[in-house]
């Protein structure tokens, strides 16, 4: 059973590459940041299997039960990389959630973590030596569980912060995309939670079960990716606004001038608040242009007013 375990590890790893490989084709492609602390959280979480890999293959087919002054040291390195790694999934899992929502990192926040990690560090240390010296040795496991949970609570008081955000965005397409991430990623870390409820509380040890559980938090993201985020995508660039083409365009669909400017930089990949500060108007202002635009389009997205715009020019272009 062990090594069907380690079997289902690899697996495991080879899907989370899949997924990696395929979050950074999308990132390329759409040049979006949120994307980017996607791939070093999916990197880091990987990571993670790696190492819990790596010190199980070790434990079962080098050391097997025995223990030894090396055996000891061994596992309190990989016990410090896992916690290390752990650590890096809750940071770039935040900065993601920071990216999507384009608002800035909270200093409150980040400060948190390195305080957290740093107690954890400390806690970790002693627990080592404790572990080492075969004396204390619930030490290790007590802080450990803290932290686990620590971690929990941070990631899922992220992602809910990140739903309730999504209900007060300005336009549908952004609550789609942000609800939809809060949504399936705390699915995926819902049989996680559960996993370590069990083994820290109730005292049953479902080991076996944890390549599955990393199985459905790995593919998670390209769940959210496949099926939220890139149908209201666009390529930047794909577009071009500067052609008498667009201009003719804008004029047939009766399309005011403001709202052309405002079409442009939209295409060109511009935030509602970004063309408030370029245009110098309202947010109400902007908002109310986009609005006027997509009911004179019949869209209810960025992405489908891009893509209508540019089929009806390859219809005209046909005719």
């Amino acid at each position: 059973m062990k090594h069907i375990q380690i079997l289902f590890l690899v697996t495991n790893l080879i899907i989370g590459t899949l997924v990696i490989f395929y979050t950074n084709t999308l990132k390329r492609k759409f040049n979006n940041k949120a994307l980017w602390y996607l791939v070093l959280y999916l990197l880091s979480f990987n990571l993670f299997i790696f190492i819990d890999f790596s010190y199980k293959y070790t434990l079962y087919n080098i050391f097997g039960s025995s223990f030894s002054s090396f055996s000891a040291i061994l596992a309190v390195s990989f016990y410090l990389m896992i916690s290390l790694a752990e650590f890096s999934i809750i940071y770039f899992l935040y900065l993601t959630a920071v990216s999507l929502r384009n608002s800035v990192k909270s200093r409150f926040v980040i400060s948190f973590f390195i305080i957290l990690f740093s107690l954890y560090a400390a806690g970790s240390i002693i627990g080592a030596t404790a572990y080492f010296l075969k004396s204390i040795e619930e030490w290790i496991y007590i802080v450990h569980m803290i932290w686990i949970f620590s971690m929990i609570t941070i990631i899922f008081s992220v992602l809910i912060d990140l739903y309730f955000f999504s209900r007060r965005a300005d336009e549908g397409y952004k609550i789609s995309q942000l609800s939809s991430f809060a949504i399936i990623i705390s699915a995926g870390y819902i049989p996680f939670l559960f996993s370590n409820l069990c083994y820290y509380f109730l005292k049953i040890n479902i080991d076996n079960f944890d390549p599955i559980i990393f199985a459905i938090i790995n593919i998670c993201p390209f769940i959210w990716l496949k099926f939220f985020f890139i149908k209201h995508q666009t390529n930047p660039g794909s577009y071009s606004t500067s052609s008498e083409k667009f201009d003719r365009v804008v004029a047939d669909l009766n399309i005011s001038e403001r709202e052309s400017e405002i079409i442009r930089l939209i295409i060109e990949g511009k935030s509602n608040k970004e063309i408030e500060e370029l245009l110098n108007i309202s947010f109400n202002t902007v908002k109310n242009h986009i609005y006027n635009t997509y009911r004179k389009l019949g869209v209810n997205s960025r992405s489908q007013m891009i893509r209508f715009i540019s089929e009806y020019r390859e219809k005209q272009n046909m005719e």
